[in-house]
């Protein structure tokens, strides 16, 4: 699927891009986006424009590199986790919080729960999933979820900010509650007692 042009401006607009952008189809998988300045990024991440005389120069090819390349990631990133949107298993021996199991047994389909992530390079980070599966055997457990808004929201950040989840070094989940993240960060959690 690819992103409607409003999803790309946000996007453009969160990250500073500072451009008329828009998507161009290019094949059955493949696309660019392109700048009112007449350059486009192609998925295989290869810079294209008409050489003209006010364009050839290095300067020129930075500044459109520079300014594609934030919203590329950024629709990339989206259209990934929209293909595993997600069937996330994790092992019971991979969590390090004591009652994890008494934990995964409470949690059920509607759900709010917070998953911390231990990520060394990044520090610990937590993202809030709705629950809209939950399958448990042999010491795996399956969540199947996003947010209320649709998507995945990165701790603190504004709902609705496309992140890939990736279910590495867990310490901890566990259900969500109104304290876990302010009304206009993750509305859906005050409208569900999860306590």
């Amino acid at each position: 699927m690819i992103p409607k042009t409003t999803d790309l401006l946000a996007m453009a607009t969160r990250f500073q891009v500072d451009a008329e952008l828009r998507i161009e189809k290019r094949g059955e998988d493949s696309w660019a986006v392109c700048s009112d300045s007449g350059a486009c990024l192609n998925t295989d991440y290869e810079l294209e424009y008409e050489p003209s005389p006010s364009n050839r120069d290095e300067e020129f090819i930075a500044r459109a590199r520079y300014t594609l390349a934030g919203a590329f990631q950024q629709i990339t990133a989206f259209r990934t986790f929209q293909k595993s949107l997600p069937l996330l298993k994790m092992k019971v021996g991979d969590f390090q919080t004591p009652d994890l199991k008494d934990q995964i047994d409470s949690i059920t389909v509607g759900d709010l729960v917070v998953v911390r992530l231990g990520r060394p390079e990044l520090g610990t980070e937590a993202t809030v999933l709705e629950i809209q599966e939950v399958t448990s055997e042999d010491g795996e457990v399956s969540y199947n979820g996003v947010t209320s808004h649709d998507m995945v929201s990165p701790w603190g950040q504004p709902a609705g900010t496309k992140v890939q989840f990736q279910p590495i070094n867990i310490v901890e989940i566990r259900k969500a509650s109104p304290k876990d993240a302010p009304s206009d960060t993750h509305p859906a959690i005050t409208q569900k007692d999860n306590t």
